[in-house]
C-alpha cells in the first residue's frame, strides 16, 4: 500500500475521499491548501499527491509545478469537477500524471492511485538506468582511454623498434658499400707510401728496373683510389640527400629534364639500347625544379638501361595527364623484370637487383622520397621475364611553357 496526500480546500471532500483511500489500505495525509501540501511533502514525503485544481492561495498547477521542481519523482494527480480537455492539458504540461473528477467510481479513483504509483515506479527505474548507462558509458570511455594509450604505446615501441631496425640495416649497409672502395683507396695508399719509401733508397739495376715498372703502374693505383673515393662520395651525397631532403620547389618542363638525363644516362648504357617516346604533350611542366626532376629521370633511365641485356633492349618513356590534372611519367623496359617477392623492397636503402659494381641501392629510395615529398605517388609494376614499367604521378604547377617536341633515339656510349 501507498502514503497519500490528499489536497483539497473542502474537508468533505478530504473526509470522503480519504474514508475510501484507506478502506482499500492506503495510508493518508490530508491538507486544506497549496503551503501546507508543500511543507508536508518536505517533512514526510508521500508516495503519490492528490491535489485539487482550484484552491485559495496556490492553485492545484501551482502545487503540482513546485512539486515537479522539487520532487520530480513524486507522481500527482489533479482533482476536479471539470471534465474540459483543455483543463486536462494544462495539468499534464504542469507536470500531473493524470486527473481524478470529483464524484467518479470509487474503483476508478484506486485505478488513477494505482496508475501514479505504477508510473513513479517506472520513473524511478528509468533514473536507475539512466544513471547506470551514465556510469557504464564512464567506466566504457576510461577503458577505452586506458586502452588507446596502451596501443599508442605499443605502436610507439613497434615503430621505435622498427626505426632502429632500419637504422641497423642502412648502418650496415653504408658499412658494406663503402667499405670496398674505401679497402681500394687504403692499399693504394700503402702501395704509394711504399713506392715512395723505396724511391729515397739507393738502388740497383734490378731494383730500378722495377721502379720503372712501378712508374708505368702509378696512374692506374691513382685513379683506383679516385675511383674509391667518388664512390664514397656518392654515397654520401645520396645518403644526405635521403636524410636531409630540400622542399620540393622551382618548375621545369619534362622535356628539357629528359634531354638532362638520357645525356647522363648515356654513359652507363649497353650499346644497343634503344630509348623510344610516347608522350602526350611534351610541353608538360612539372613542379620540380630542373635539377630535382632531371636526378629522378636519370635514376630511372639508368635502372631500365641496366635492367637489358649485353646486345640491347627498349627503354620506353612515356607522360600523359591524369584525369585529375597531374601528369603521369612511366618508364618502362623489356629486361629481365623483378620477382614478385622483391618488387616491395626495391625502394629500400641499399637494397639492388644490380650486380655488384653498377649500383649502391639509392637510387630509388631518393626517387621515391623526392616524389612523395612532392605529394605525387610511386607504382612499380614488373614481371620476371618481360620487364620492368616505374611510373611516377606527378602534380603539376599553375602555369605552362611550351618546348620544342623530343624526337625519338639511342642511348649508346
Amino acid at each position: 500500500m501507498a502514503r497519500v496526500l490528499l489536497v483539497d480546500d473542502s474537508f468533505i471532500v478530504r473526509e470522503l475521499l480519504r474514508a475510501v483511500l484507506a478502506d482499500a489500505g492506503h495510508e493518508v495525509q490530508t491538507a486544506e491548501e497549496g503551503e501546507s501540501a508543500l511543507a508536508q511533502v518536505a517533512s514526510h514525503r508521500p508516495d503519490v499527491v492528490v491535489c485539487d485544481l482550484q484552491m485559495p492561495g496556490l492553485s492545484g498547477l501551482d502545487v503540482v509545478r513546485a512539486l515537479k521542481e522539487r520532487e520530480p519523482l513524486l507522481p500527482t494527480l489533479i482533482l476536479t469537477e471539470q471534465s474540459d480537455v483543455a483543463v486536462c492539458v494544462r495539468a499534464l504540461r504542469a507536470g500531473a500524471v493524470g486527473y481524478v473528477l470529483k464524484g467518479m467510481s470509487d474503483e476508478l479513483l484506486l485505478s488513477e492511485i494505482d496508475a501514479a504509483l505504477a508510473s513513479a515506479t517506472l520513473l524511478a527505474k528509468n533514473r536507475e538506468l539512466e544513471a547506470a548507462n551514465a556510469s557504464y558509458q564512464k567506466h566504457l570511455e576510461e577503458m577505452v582511454a586506458q586502452k588507446t594509450a596502451e596501443v599508442l604505446k605499443l605502436q610507439r615501441s613497434k615503430h621505435q623498434a622498427e626505426r632502429m631496425a632500419a637504422l641497423g640495416t642502412l648502418v650496415a649497409g653504408v658499412a658494406h658499400e663503402v667499405n670496398n672502395p674505401l679497402a681500394v683507396v687504403k692499399s693504394n695508399l700503402a702501395w704509394l707510401a711504399e713506392f715512395g719509401t723505396s724511391l729515397q733508397k739507393p738502388a740497383s739495376a734490378a731494383e730500378a728496373e722495377d721502379r720503372r715498372e712501378d712508374i708505368l703502374s702509378l696512374p692506374v693505383v691513382i685513379s683506383e683510389a679516385s675511383q674509391g673515393v667518388e664512390r664514397i662520395l656518392l654515397i654520401v651525397k645520396a645518403l644526405r640527400r635521403i636524410s636531409n631532403p630540400s622542399s620540393p620547389g622551382g618548375t621545369c618542363t619534362l622535356l628539357d629534364a629528359l634531354h638532362d638525363a638520357e645525356l647522363q644516362a648515356k654513359p652507363t648504357a649497353n650499346p644497343g639500347v634503344t630509348l623510344e617516346h610516347d608522350l602526350e604533350d611534351a610541353t608538360f611542366q612539372v613542379a620540380l625544379s630542373r635539377e630535382d626532376l632531371c636526378t629522378v629521370l636519370t635514376h630511372l633511365l639508368t635502372n631500365a638501361a641496366h635492367a637489358l641485356p649485353p646486345l640491347g633492349g627498349t627503354v620506353r618513356v612515356q607522360a600523359r595527364r591524369t584525369l585529375l590534372g597531374n601528369i603521369e611519367v612511366s618508364v618502362g623496359d623489356n629486361g629481365a623484370g623483378i620477382p614478385a617477392d622483391l618488387v616491395d623492397r626495391v625502394c629500400e636503402p641499399f637494397f639492388t637487383t644490380k650486380d655488384p659494381g653498377k649500383g649502391v641501392g639509392l637510387g630509388l629510395t631518393l626517387v621515391r622520397q623526392v616524389v612523395t615529398g612532392l605529394g605525387g605517388a610511386l607504382r612499380i609494376q614488373s614481371q620476371v621475364g618481360e620487364g620492368t614499367v616505374v611510373t611516377l604521378e606527378l602534380p603539376p604547377p599553375s602555369s605552362f611553357v611550351a618546348t620544342v617536341p623530343l624526337a625519338q633515339g639511342r642511348l649508346r656510349v
